[in-house]
């Protein structure tokens, strides 16, 4: 690939994982808040800790490209969730554009799952090094 490319597929993996790291942060500051949130909607604030470690770890391995078509199609599923279960008012105006921006960051993260994050990434290192060291 070349250079633009590899740089707009960084950049795009890096706003696309911005909001899992900012609403995971968040999340992870103000525990009560975010578990009064979940009982709100009837989600087992249980959960917590698991959505708080998949956003900001899938949110880190996809900017780095570690692991990225694994943490995409996880987030992407927690995109899904997260729009089912806390923003089905569709009649609310807001709601609805919540609903909307979950549905477009998990198609987005299916992209990334189904293309791959590009050359500047972990990921890419480890198939050269792989290729490198792979018997003839």
């Amino acid at each position: 690939m070349s250079t633009p490319e590899n740089l707009l597929d960084f950049a795009g993996r890096l706003m696309m994982s911005a909001i899992f790291l900012v609403v995971g942060m968040q999340q992870a500051l103000n525990l009560e808040t975010t578990r009064a949130y979940m009982d709100m909607h009837g989600v087992m604030s249980a959960f917590l800790p698991v959505a708080i470690v998949l956003e900001l770890a899938g949110a880190v391995a996809i900017v780095i490209g570690y692991q990225t078509r694994i943490f995409a199609f996880l987030l992407a599923g927690f995109s899904i969730m997260t729009a089912v279960l806390f923003h089905a008012e569709l009649a609310d105006p807001a709601e609805f554009g919540l609903f909307v921006r979950d549905l477009s960051l998990a198609g987005g993260m299916l992209v990334l799952c189904a293309r791959g994050p590009g050359d500047w990434t972990l990921d890419a290192r480890g198939a050269a090094a792989a290729l490198r060291i792979a018997p003839s």
